[in-house]
């Protein structure tokens, strides 16, 4: 038979006899007398335990192969994943090839401009009243100007002021052959039918993925409930208790998010960046190298950035652990602090440690972020004045190329297709996270066959 006495404890390194009637709280240093032989237990070592499961779990997690983690998908469900990743990889194209339509559209009005400047130098000489035409007129019905288009041409080389050489006919031929209002209702309708396709096609990427990841880990969890419940009592003895529930409904779950829509948005985000890059090299390849140049720079600031709001957020949290942890101490000896009256000496301790340590590492934090964030803007802001310099240079130096249209097509699309390549990153973090849950269940399964 074990007897045990409180034969004294220590208060803050000063020795206090029981008799004394002394206060203790958790955090302090107990000596315990045990059929004759002295023992010291600390309370707060409880957190030591806990400390050490935490390193545990921190090693390196094991994963799944790629593929391995669709094991359990039916020839259905790899149907329905083509299906949802062919649907993603033309939505995530319609953006960059809509910009092609946004570049037409910006030729169309700088040639009606155009339009709209030589119609003012030939009025101005007199060319259209000169045939009973209006200003008015001729620009809101280009078709009236074709009847005289000749005649209006011979008249201002005549005229001794050489106003033929301000004109430009070429444009204004242009214009009469291509309306605006015309050519912008055919632009309208690529637009909605560009919208029509996203609605259908993104509807098909969610649908198909998400069924398809609901038709798995339905699967999964059957399969993971029914050879867990076949093992003797013997298996379960080694086992937690909340084991089987923490598997199906957190592990299992994380499984379902990663192989899920997640994936349809990585093939979106990843196809539209190769559509925007390919439009770019497409309509000018000079200027899309010139602004793919800083691409790097960009990637670096994004991962600078990433490594030290990872970085200010981990010591935060460090910090609001050691508050957590003291307040999990304290409540969950919460008996023995209410027997010795150690309540004011842990409200102390735990508004100390919050007070002293919390805001500044809140406050190191916010800055680091927001220096971070305005850093990659700054890279970015340097990229669009980089790109609009360099096409205002190629459409003065190489007109017949480059068009103010082309400039803005391979501006814009490069710039989608970088953004969405850094959209792609965050769900391929949550197929990662479901591959490491996938080889927890798995082996579950597979040792319990």
């Amino acid at each position: 038979m074990v007897m045990a006495e409180l034969k004294s404890y220590t208060v803050n390194g000063n020795h206090t006899n029981h008799a004394k009637n002394g206060r203790v709280s958790p955090s302090d240093t107990i000596e315990l007398k045990i059929n004759g032989t002295k023992n010291e237990h600390d309370v707060s070592s409880d957190r030591g335990s806990k400390d050490d499961k935490t390193k545990k779990t921190e090693e390196k997690q094991e994963l799944v192969g790629t593929f391995e983690i669709f094991k359990y998908s039916t020839c259905l469900d790899v149907f329905l994943m083509i299906v949802g990743t062919m649907a993603a990889a033309c939505h995530g194209s319609a953006f960059p090839l809509m910009i092609i339509v946004f570049g037409a559209m910006i030729d169309l009005f700088v040639g009606n401009a155009k339009y709209s400047n030589s119609l003012a130098i030939v009025d101005k000489c007199g060319g259209l009243s000169a045939f009973n035409l209006t200003m008015e007129g001729v620009f809101s019905n280009p078709e009236s100007l074709v009847p005289f288009y000749g005649p209006i041409l011979a008249y201002t080389q005549n005229l001794t002021n050489n106003c033929t050489e301000a004109v430009n006919f070429a444009d204004m031929q242009n214009e009469i052959q291509n309306q605006l209002l015309d050519t912008m209702q055919t632009f309208a309708l690529y637009f909605i039918g560009i919208g029509i396709g996203v609605l259908v096609l993104g509807y098909l990427q969610v649908t198909c993925w998400m069924l398809a990841s609901e038709r798995q880990t339905h699967r999964i969890r059957k399969s993971f409930y029914q050879n867990i419940l076949r093992q003797n009592i013997g298996w379960f003895d080694v086992h937690e208790s909340g084991e089987l529930n923490s598997r199906i409904t957190n592990d299992i779950s994380k499984i379902q998010d990663g192989i899920g829509d997640k994936l349809g948005q990585f093939m979106q985000w990843f196809c539209a960046f190769l559509a925007g890059v390919i439009v770019g090299f497409v309509h000018g390849w000079k200027l899309t190298l010139v602004i793919l140049s800083i691409s790097p720079l960009l990637a670096l600031c994004a991962v600078i950035m990433t490594k030290l709001v990872g970085k200010a957020s981990g010591a935060e949290l460090k910090a609001y652990a050691k508050a957590g942890a003291i307040a999990e101490e304290v409540l969950g000896a919460i008996r023995t602090v209410l027997a010795f009256g150690g309540e004011e000496k842990e409200c102390k301790r735990y508004a100390g440690i919050y007070r002293v340590v919390n805001p500044d590492k809140g406050v190191r934090k916010g800055f680091v972020g927001g220096a971070s964030t305005g850093l990659v803007w700054m890279v970015v802001f340097c990229a669009y004045a980089l790109g609009f310099w360099y096409g205002g240079k190629l459409v003065i130096e190489e007109s017949k190329k480059y068009t103010i249209g082309n400039v803005m097509t391979v501006f814009f699309s490069v710039i989608i297709g970088a953004f969405s390549l850094g959209n792609a990153a965050p769900p391929l973090q949550s197929f990662a996270v479901a591959r490491g849950a996938a080889f927890i269940v798995y082996s579950l399964i597979e040792k319990v066959k």
